[in-house]
């Protein structure tokens, strides 16, 4: 596990607002590949002050981003309390459009799927595939809590606002695909939710490289799809 600290070139730019969001996603990032941890280890690892850790985990507990239970006793004094990311009811919604597919997915913050549906492609177009994505997704959403939203497609992107340049498999170009997602998902009652419109093999890159337990610093995916 790497425990060193972040160079100051990675630190948030601003005020301590950001610094704690900061330090929010290091925290969930840490108990997600290293569950159980205390807070005490939180603060060697992180290279934090320990009331920094007590501060900035109350305010992910009050959000039912963790999870707290007690470890065993060990010696004498007060038992440590284990940490663990909550991974049932807060989640993150995911959407996959693809040539011969298209899928449904609800995630845990720690990578583990917690619902799928499969979906038969749509030829017709992305206002039917976002219609029939956003259909098979509400019977998925009562008593969930859903953080943000993310969509993959084959083809290109301009960064930012999810506007899609060229998916020739799929025969769409130039279209405003992050206002369309956006659009769709307001109708679930989830338009304000933080959204990614990515292409799908920096998806599965990304994901491979966050979720993986390998310790690099670079890594190639290849899609052979």
């Amino acid at each position: 596990m790497r425990t060193e600290k972040p160079p100051a070139s990675d630190l948030p730019k601003g005020g301590t607002r950001q610094l704690r969001r900061w330090h929010k996603a290091r925290i969930l990032d840490l108990l997600r590949k290293e569950p159980g941890l205390s807070r005490n280890d939180l603060a060697r690892h992180l290279e934090l002050s320990p009331s920094a850790v007590t501060e900035v985990v109350a305010e992910l507990l009050e959000e039912g981003l963790l999870l707290e239970r007690p470890l065993p006793p060990q010696g004498q004094g007060r038992p440590s309390i284990a940490l663990e990311v909550e991974g049932n009811r807060t989640l993150v919604l995911a959407w996959e459009i693809d040539v011969d597919r298209m899928a449904v997915a609800l995630m845990s913050l720690s990578g583990e799927v917690r619902d799928r549906v499969l979906l038969p492609p749509a030829p017709e177009g992305p206002e039917v595939a976002l219609s029939r994505l956003a259909e098979a997704t509400r019977p998925l959403l009562p008593g969930k809590r859903i953080l943000a939203a993310a969509v993959t497609v084959p083809g290109l992107l301009e960064p930012g606002d999810g506007h899609l340049t060229l998916a020739p498999n799929l025969g769409w170009q130039d279209l405003p695909l992050g206002e369309g997602v956006r659009a769709a998902l307001a109708r679930l009652g989830l338009g304000n939710l933080p959204l990614v419109v990515e292409n799908e093999a920096n998806a599965a890159a990304y994901g491979l490289y966050v979720l993986g337990r390998w310790e690099v610093d670079h890594c190639l995916c290849l899609n052979l799809g």
